[in-house]
């Protein structure tokens, strides 16, 4: 582990060599707070030999320290500089995840039914309905928890049935049922004419959805309708024979 050197020059044995480590006011071109290696020398200029003459040789004076050499690799920087500030949090506005949430939760298409059925009649009244799972409300949540949390809240408006005689659409609040007067209604005519003697008909989800947006990051964005409302999903066609009741008397 490297800590901030005090003294100019200190050796760390390496190996089978010196690896020598210098703090960097000891350097010429080293940045505050930084810790240089060098690995060559200490630093200190070696001293020459002695002159030639006709007694003996002596040594040479001890050389002088030269300039400190220049610094060759940082190892690290600023050890003592300030400590560094966190980015500030992306900002994400609150619809943005809600639309992200929504496409995580996939609402699912209704499956029609009826009553009467596969087969009804002609002056009875026909029951169309769809099942329980997917007449209620549905959430997804997306976000930083704690930080912006945004839950996508889809809830079913109506139930749009085309029932194939030409007939005005059928608006229905509800799931309906198989005695709900309310999403009901009655031929005038059989299917008889038609394309393989059936009436095409088809069930049309319509659902609104909102969003609610928690914690500081929200900006006071905290409700809303997601882009693109409506949300529609059809069904499908499906076929259904419509018969007329056939009587007959008997003279007395």
């Amino acid at each position: 582990m490297l800590t901030r050197l005090s003294t100019a020059v200190v050796a760390l044995t390496v190996s089978s060599g010196s690896l020598l480590l210098h703090a960097a006011p000891a350097y010429a071109g080293c940045a505050p707070n930084t810790i240089c290696v060098n690995p060559g020398a200490s630093g200190s200029t070696p001293g020459g030999g002695g002159s030639t003459g006709g007694g003996p040789a002596g040594g040479g004076p001890s050389g002088s320290s030269g300039p400190p050499p220049p610094c060759p690799v940082i190892l690290t920087t600023c050890l003592q500089g300030p400590a560094a500030v966190p980015a500030a949090p992306v900002l994400i506005p609150p619809s943005e995840y809600a639309a992200h949430a929504f496409d995580q939760k996939l609402l699912p298409p209704p499956v029609p039914s009826t009553t009467p059925g596969p087969t009804t009649y002609v002056r009875l009244s026909t029951y169309f309905w769809i099942g329980p799972g997917v007449w209620q409300r549905f959430t997804a949540t997306a976000g930083i928890p704690g930080q912006e949390e945004v839950t996508a809240i889809a809830e079913p408006d109506n139930l749009t049935w085309k029932t194939g005689d030409g007939s005005p659409d059928l608006v229905c609040h509800s799931a309906g049922s198989s005695t709900d007067p309310s999403c009901a209604h009655t031929y005038t005519r059989s299917s008889a004419g038609q394309p393989g003697s059936k009436y095409t008909i088809e069930a049309t989800m319509t659902w609104t959805v909102s969003w609610v947006c928690v914690g500081p990051l929200c900006q006071g964005q905290n409700a809303g309708n997601l882009v693109g409302n409506p949300i529609i999903r059809p069904s499908g066609p499906r076929q259904l024979d419509v018969r007329e009741i056939q009587t007959e008397s008997t003279p007395h």
